[in-house]
């Protein structure tokens, strides 16, 4: 046990704080959001690169890095690519596409608020280019700005009505809307337009997986990669392949290695296959992971949140701690990390403290039962109450 040291006996209070744990944990696991509900990490530059007019050799090379990106893209390397866009804009900043390409890869990193300044700018640009449009859309829906998103992507579909891809992103913003209906019709005919489009069998997945079709989104997934091997189809496959009846827990894990070596230095990989190993209670590979995720972007804060996570499960309360305040630090506060870091500080006897988390948690789900368990300990427990 790593708790703190008491002049009181703790015997009586041992027992009473499993009790608590064992119903925190339980909802713990099964309460988890998505990586993709994630929130934008706050370290962004708030002023636009400037508009600095290029020469002819800045403008070539530009061109260049906007080539390589593009083929790191369809390699699966995400992060790469993403180098390569932002060195496009460097060489030059009037080069709209690179801004909306780069914005695009960020939004899949889940850093909202950094994709938004690029797509926002590529939109300032470019005001009339349908890719542009429908990826500014793209951004906005998962920052959740749906209804500003679905207005730019049917500017999008209004230039180009036949371009699948923004009909996926139309998809995957309606079923994000309680749309189910219009969502299954929208990424079908996605694929009727472009049976080869990434983005018509990824975001027809997306529909099946938000429906609790596991079998056929795994299918559509499937689907996806052959066309791309993108780490974050792999990840998709990993988590619907986790969460199906009769689940393959090895094939998910697999799912989750091969998004590491398609995209390396991507931290939000080591975020999905740590969190599968924490759920495996398999708790020191996940801490490894985790941390090989930490070194990866010390920035990225879902990889702390599952660390946090995984010493909680431990009862190392102290160090659960630490890592869930770097996790808020850099930006990830969910109502899981709240209620992990009030019960935590809570059985550490620093009531006075774990209150304040515990209430936030509240004010994001007022039915979260870690949450209210919390409360109730600091509150009818002498020992522990400030």
């Amino acid at each position: 046990m790593y708790l703190r040291s008491s002049k009181e006996p703790h015997h009586h209070k041992r027992f009473r704080l499993r009790l608590w744990l064992l119903i925190a944990l339980a909802y713990a696991t099964t309460g988890l959001a998505q990586l993709r509900q994630g929130h934008a990490l706050p370290f962004i530059d708030p002023v636009p690169t400037p508009l600095l007019t290029p020469t002819p050799s800045t403008i070539l090379l530009a061109e260049e890095l906007l080539q390589r990106g593009d083929l790191y893209w369809y390699q699966g390397n995400q992060t790469a690519a993403r180098e390569s866009y932002q060195e496009a804009v460097a060489a030059d900043p009037t080069l709209a596409i690179a801004y909306a390409r780069w914005g695009l890869l960020l939004t899949l990193q889940l850093k909202h608020d950094e994709a938004l300044i690029r797509t926002r700018r590529a939109v300032e640009l470019s005001p009339s280019d349908p890719e542009i449009l429908m990826i500014h859309g793209m951004a906005l829906e998962w920052a959740g700005e749906i209804s500003e998103a679905i207005q730019y992507i049917n500017q999008a579909l209004e230039l180009n009505p036949n371009n699948a891809t923004a009909h996926a992103f139309l998809a995957e913003a309606y079923i994000d809307s309680n749309r189910p209906d219009e969502a299954l019709i929208k990424a079908q005919y996605a694929i009727e337009l472009e049976p080869e489009n990434m983005w018509a069998w990824r975001n027809l997945g997306y529909v099946y997986e938000n429906l609790g079709q596991y079998d056929k989104a795994l299918e559509s997934y499937q689907q996806a990669l052959a066309i791309q091997p993108l780490s974050s189809i792999y990840m998709s496959l990993g988590r619907n392949e986790f969460v199906k009846v009769g689940a393959d827990f090895q094939q998910a894990l697999n799912y989750f290695r091969s998004a590491t070596e398609v995209d390396p230095r991507n931290p939000q990989v080591y975020a999905e296959l740590g969190r599968a190993y924490w759920l495996l209670e398999d708790y020191d590979t996940a801490i490894t992971i985790l941390q090989t995720g930490i070194a990866q972007d010390p920035t990225f804060g879902v990889n702390y949140a599952y660390l946090g996570y995984v010493y909680f499960n431990q009862q190392n309360f102290e160090q659960a701690i630490v890592q869930l305040q770097q996790a808020i630090t850099f930006g990830y506060s969910t109502e899981a990390v709240y209620y992990h870091l009030g019960l935590s500080l809570a059985f550490v006897e620093e009531c006075d403290k774990a209150v304040g988390w515990l209430q936030r948690a509240l004010e994001l789900n007022p039915d979260s039962v870690p949450a209210q368990n919390g409360m109730k300990l600091c509150v009818t427990d002498p020992t522990i109450a400030p």
